[in-house]
Formats: structure tokens, C-alpha cells, sequence
């Protein structure tokens, strides 16, 4: 949580914005971007199945996607609240179901 350090002294609120800031850039930083890159990318398979093994997350995504249980996954192209406020307007708006990717050959 943010620091509320109301009615402390100057020193005080310093001290706990500071230390804040070293957690943030030290530890949740460094964490987010090396550690659980996975859970960031395909955080919506915590959602679609919620007791599978996230640390394969990837995997299990393709293995729905080869095997035609791709229905609950939707593509959202563009900012997050633009998908917000379209998805709960009342114009005509539906989401494209995710498909596999189909294989190329090469040469």
C-alpha cells in the first residue's frame, strides 16, 4: 500500500515515501519483469480457469486453442478502457473469438 503518513513530520513522510519507492523499484519492479513475465501476458487464463497450473500458462492456452476449447477466449485490440466502455455500451458490440495461428511453410 501507499504510504499515508498524515500528521508526520517532514522527515517522517519522507522516510516512508522513500522507503515505498525502494520496494517499488527494487523488488516488485525487478519481480514483474523478470520473474512472472507469463502471469502479465496471459493474465486472462487465471480467469477462463481459474485452478489451472499458471506457470504453464502458454502452453495450456495453445493446447485449448489445437484442441477447438477457444470459445472463452476473446482478442481486445486497442487501450483498455476504450474495450471497457465499448463492451458496456449499448451499441451492437461483440468480441472475435480467438483462433490458432495457422502453420506456414517455409520456402
Amino acid at each position: 500500500p501507499v504510504p499515508d503518513p498524515a500528521g508526520a513530520g517532514a522527515l517522517a513522510r519522507w522516510g516512508a515515501w522513500t522507503g515505498w519507492w525502494l520496494r517499488m523499484v527494487l523488488l516488485y519492479a525487478p519481480y514483474r519483469m523478470w520473474i512472472l513475465v507469463g502471469d502479465t501476458v496471459q493474465h486472462d487464463l487465471h480467469h477462463v480457469r481459474p485452478k489451472v497450473d499458471w506457470a504453464n500458462s502458454s502452453w495450456i492456452r495453445n493446447d485449448d486453442l489445437a484442441s477447438g476449447n477457444a470459445d472463452r477466449y476473446f482478442e481486445a485490440w486497442g487501450g483498455l478502457l476504450t474495450h471497457v466502455y465499448v463492451g458496456n455500451s449499448v451499441r451492437d458490440w461483440t468480441a472475435v473469438p480467438s483462433a490458432p495461428i495457422a502453420a506456414t511453410r517455409a520456402g
